[in-house]
């Protein structure tokens, strides 16, 4: 895997077809995309309804419940935009560390941990308030993926220049201790099995999914085999099933929690990246980077029944579980996509 640095950015060659990843850094941004291809399936993508102009190369986004707000993290910059989701319109824009990545949303504190790729430190965000209420330094470099742990209070995140997770206590914000995988591991996102405890973390390097016990915070011998590059995931609660977007295979695999094998593949993908999983309607979505859509995914039958067009280069999403809108960030044109599904 070829690296080549642009300022602050990373840019990542894959494949036969050229695919660049801009980590913080736009004009290393997907450079040589291929053209639009719909799969059979596919009917003429949905229009989103509204667009929102954010900071510099949105990355992530997470909704809070209690304010009804959207965090998007602004990778190119150091700051958070909050969307108001009744109106769609930035309501306040927080300072964080540099080059702000993932984000996620601790429901048991009403916070929202923020991975600072650039700075390594994670910067905690108060629901009530809109202000960081604490940075957390000394992580492993390259914070880049987050997700929290309901079940145990814990914030896990990536080091993805350093081959490892930070465990965090989201009680005392502090460093818990810190997870070592195979040195040629790239971690990317990471999510948690709330049935069996173990949390799956992406390795964009290769097409394995690491598993990491998180009762005794140890990396369990087994590794799954996926499609290239995967990068992030979404969990099905009910099912215990975990779908994950692999970007280089232009495919989806569907985990089963409870023997870790794959289950499915999903194809008519177009360099997948970020996914949500829709209770409501039992739908996961899934941005296509390579097309600038969404598709819906049907976890009934695992085969995409719907597609929505988005700005450019839709990175990762958020869903607001009051009224079931989509909350896309565009990374290429600093806008975020509200999309009605």
């Amino acid at each position: 895997m070829a690296v080549v640095a642009c300022g602050f950015g990373n840019m990542y060659n894959k494949s036969k077809k050229t695919r660049s990843l801009a980590l913080v850094c736009i004009a290393a941004a997907l450079l040589a995309i291929p053209l639009p291809v719909l799969a059979a399936y596919s009917t003429v993508p949905q229009n989103h309804s509204t667009t929102i102009p954010v900071g510099n190369s949105p990355w992530a986004a997470a909704f809070d419940p209690t304010n009804n707000e959207v965090y998007v993290t602004n990778s190119g910059g150091s700051s958070v935009s909050v969307i108001n989701t009744s109106s769609n319109e930035v309501i306040t824009t927080i300072t964080v560390g540099s080059g702000p990545q993932e984000i996620a949303y601790d429901s048991a504190n009403n916070l929202l941990y923020v991975a600072n790729n650039q700075s390594n430190s994670v910067s905690v965000i108060s629901g009530s308030s809109n202000t960081v209420v604490t940075t957390i330094t000394g992580l492993r470099p390259g914070p880049l993926g987050v997700t929290f742990d309901s079940t145990n209070g814990m914030i896990y995140v990536t080091n993805n220049r350093d081959w490892g997770v930070t465990v965090i206590n989201g009680t005392s914000n502090e460093i818990v201790t810190s997870i070592s995988l195979p040195i040629s591991v790239h971690p990317w996102s990471l999510a948690v099995d709330l049935k069996t405890k173990i949390l799956y973390v992406a390795d964009d390097a290769s097409s394995n999914v690491y598993l990491i016990n998180t009762k005794t915070n140890t990396l369990l011998k087994t590794v799954i085999k996926v499609g290239n590059s995967p990068w992030a995931f979404a969990y099905t609660p009910k099912s215990g099933d975990m779908y994950v977007s692999n970007n280089g295979a232009l495919t989806a695999s569907v985990i089963n929690g409870a023997t870790n094998k794959v289950i499915k593949t999903v194809k008519g993908l177009d360099y997948p990246y970020g996914v949500v999983y829709d209770a409501a309607n039992k739908i996961v979505y899934m941005t296509n980077t390579g097309s600038n859509t969404v598709s819906g995914i049907s976890t009934k039958t695992n085969k995409v029944v719907s597609t929505y067009s988005t700005g450019n280069s839709p990175w990762q999403l958020t869903l607001d579980t009051s009224n079931g809108n989509l909350y896309v960030c565009n990374l290429l044109d600093n806008t975020v996509s509200v999309i009605q599904v």
